[in-house]
Parts: structure tokens; sequence; C-alpha cells
């Protein structure tokens, strides 16, 4: 069967492609307009359950999943902190698009066009950019899931300050996410962000 198109890849798609070989457990992590919460969880091999109970959520609940995998499943609504984390399946960059949510101090994308000039000033393609119904969320995937050591933080700090340079030369400010315990939007969600109902998309992937 075919890749899905890119605007048709929905929470088990995204999962299957980022995760394909991975061990340990994925996490969603939701959230309501009245402050309730949830985390949900699902082994690595099995992300049919995890898109499932996002699909759920998803109906009242704004869905973000943690980029990293997690060594062990977590009780207490707790979605994992850095040293829970395992490994990672790429780098990502979040790029905020002036308008509904987004009133915060900063130098924010105009709009569209704007974002993805910034994107494509990177020198290699991302693999996958996603629309978050509020900004762009760009991923370039590894290889294979790399182990989170002593040399990842220093290798997301130096992706940071990468971004921070090219946003600077674009007039923008990007967000500061590169953090392995880090949750991003999920595509085939609903960005609800300030009673809004904006889906999550993907816009464009190479797998």
């Amino acid at each position: 069967m075919p890749d899905p198109e890119p605007d048709h890849i929905g929470p088990a798609d995204w999962i299957h492609q980022l995760y394909p070989d991975a061990t340990g457990w994925l996490t969603t992590f939701s959230a309501d307009r009245d402050g309730n919460r949830w985390t949900d969880w699902a082994p690595a091999d099995d992300p049919a359950t995890l898109a499932d109970a996002a699909a759920v959520r998803s109906a009242t609940c704004d869905v973000w999943f943690g980029v990293a995998t997690r060594r062990e499943r977590l009780g207490g609504g707790l979605r994992g902190s850095a040293g829970d984390c395992s490994a990672i399946p790429g780098l990502w960059v979040d790029i905020d698009i002036a308008g509904i949510g987004h009133h915060q101090g900063g130098r924010l994308a105009t709009d569209d066009a704007h974002a993805h000039r910034l994107v494509g000033a990177f020198p290699l393609p991302p693999t996958a950019v996603v629309h978050s119904g509020g900004g762009l969320q760009a991923w370039w995937l590894f290889g294979e899931m790399i182990d989170i050591d002593d040399t990842t933080r220093p290798l997301l700090a130096s992706w940071g300050y990468t971004w921070a340079t090219l946003a600077d030369q674009h007039g923008i400010d990007v967000d500061n996410v590169f953090e392995v315990a880090r949750v991003m939007r999920l595509p085939g969600t609903v960005n609800r962000k300030e009673g809004g109902a904006r889906p999550v998309v993907v816009l464009s992937a190479d797998w």
C-alpha cells in the first residue's frame, strides 16, 4: 500500500514513520480548555494504541507527543523528564506565525510564506513539515533512532544556536524547543488554543 498523501497523514502514520524500529515507550500529552490533563502511553511497537487514544482526546483537547522515547512507563500522569528519555528520531524546529494564540513578545513570522522561507534557509531540506495550526514544525529525521547520551544535549544546543542565527537573519525569534523531553503537536489532531479549532496537518513529507 502506498504511503498516504502528506495532508492525510494521521497520528498512527506519523508515529510509525518516526519510530519504525524504536523500543521503549511512546507518549502523548493532552490538555482541555478546563485545565484537565492526561498522559497516554503505548509500547513503541504499538503506534495504533497511542493513535486511538489521541483520536479520542483530540475531540476536546490539544494533543502533543513526546519526541523522545521513554525508558519506562510512568504513572501519576507524568510524561517524563530528560532523565526518563531514551532515544530521539531526528531534529526539529518550531516557528510560530503571528496570529491567534501568539501574543507573546518577540519577533514572529508574519505569515506562512515567511516561515517557509526560514525553513528553506537551512541547507538540507526537511524530512517533513507540519502546520501546527499556529506555525510550522519542521523535522529532519535520522536514518535510525539515536540513543540519548552525553553528546545529545550539546547536539541540541548547537542545533538551537544554528536556528537562532538563521532566524535572526530573517527577523524571527524561534521557540526554544531544543531539549530531549520536548513535546510537539501531533499531526491529525486539532489546535484548540484560544478557542480555535485549527487542524494540525503534514504539509510535506519525504520519508
